[in-house]
């Protein structure tokens, strides 16, 4: 990569894996389309996936927030999909969990 981080380094991302509505008509994502997406936080350091959800394909990125347990002091990379600054200030709060500065995590964000 290029960079050496002695913290951890995390992209979060989804993708929408398209059905075929006649074989899945559970998993409706519009009028003559079925979907589910698949929303996978990946450890950048050996390319491992730390958590993987498999949604129905409406469910908005931003959702997925909810889920995730962040690691202190480990950098977030993400695309603009995961915009919504009350859930990233409760995820990502300035002093961590514990209340100790220096704990903190880093959200970095891409458009």
């Amino acid at each position: 990569m290029g960079v050496d981080l002695d913290q951890s380094l995390y992209a979060l991302d989804s993708t929408t894996i398209d059905l075929c509505l006649a074989l899945f008509p559970w998993a409706k994502f519009r009028a003559h389309k079925a979907a589910v997406k698949m929303h996978t936080l990946l450890d950048l350091r050996g390319s491992i996936p730390t958590f993987i959800r498999i949604t129905n394909g409406k469910v908005h990125d931003v959702n997925i927030l909810d889920e995730i347990v962040p690691e202190a002091g480990a950098f977030y990379v993400m695309d603009r999909g995961y915009v919504d600054f009350k859930r990233l200030y409760t995820l990502f709060d300035l002093h961590g969990t514990d209340g100790q500065e220096g704990g903190s995590t880093t959200l970095l964000g891409l458009a």
